[in-house]
């Protein structure tokens, strides 16, 4: 099912779930910088996390964060890819967080308003599976007392998507 909602061939799915699924357990405290508070995106491609979390995350908690059809290419959104990465490659220091010569771009609330994009914060119940294409924007909540959240924590994204992207187009046409 995951290879056919994500295009991803079911070798990759399957060696991806198995390297990259684990128990998380995130210790917030609203006092301490929490980095994956600010809004970023993961990759410059399609990619998929999932947390599957046992107990109920609300806002007060530091609940999802996702700004909704960020992960569709525009126009817009591709010259703020490449405006990123031209400022990762010459390092002017303009970045939130040290990740970001990584490729994992983070943006502010306010530099999202122009796109037409809004951060959207997604209480979840206990039991409740989380699926995000973290090309598009997301960041974890600002929890308002400090908390432990343990989840089922996973990924699924090409390791070289140059070449897995190729071979998946010349094997699923």
């Amino acid at each position: 099912m995951l290879s056919y909602l994500s295009g991803y061939p079911l070798e990759i799915v399957c060696d991806q779930l198995y390297k990259n699924t684990f128990i998380q357990r995130v210790k917030i405290n609203p006092l301490q910088q929490d980095v994956q508070s600010n809004l970023h995106s993961d990759t410059f491609f399609p990619a998929f996390k999932f947390w599957y979390f046992p107990s109920n995350v609300i806002k007060q908690h530091g609940c999802f964060n996702y700004v909704r059809n960020s992960h569709t290419p525009s126009f817009n959104r591709m010259q703020y890819e490449f405006n990123q990465s031209i400022d990762a490659v010459l390092n002017k220091n303009k970045a939130i967080s040290k990740d970001h010569r990584q490729g994992s771009f983070r943006i502010s609330d306010s530099e999202i308003l122009p796109y037409g994009f809004s951060r959207e914060e997604i209480d979840v119940q206990a039991n409740t599976l989380v699926i995000a294409n973290v090309f598009g924007f997301h960041a974890r909540g600002l929890s308002m007392m400090p908390i432990e959240r343990i989840s089922i924590h996973g990924s699924l994204r090409y390791d070289f998507p140059f070449v897995d992207l190729l071979r998946a187009k010349t094997t699923n046409p």
